[in-house]
């Protein structure tokens, strides 16, 4: 993820266009989805065009905090 951030940071400074990998995208890139599990049930491709509008930036910006917070209750234990 946070090559792909770097990528598109770079690909944005020299072209003036910022890709946007989504969700979908880095699912599968990361091999932690697989094509066949959206075909087992009908509302499978609901949920594969779901993951496809979901910007990974977007994610990675709601997450951060999630994960801070979460590690600041670790270190108090």
């Amino acid at each position: 993820m946070v090559v792909d951030l770097l990528v598109g940071l770079i690909e944005w400074l020299q072209m003036g266009r910022w890709k946007s990998v989504s969700v979908l995208q880095a699912g599968y890139d990361a091999n932690l989805i697989r094509a066949r599990w959206f075909m087992t049930s009908d509302w499978g491709w609901r949920v594969h065009d779901a993951l496809d509008a979901i910007p990974l930036l977007l994610v990675g910006v709601i997450m951060a905090p999630l994960c801070w917070r979460v590690g600041q209750l670790f270190v108090r234990r």
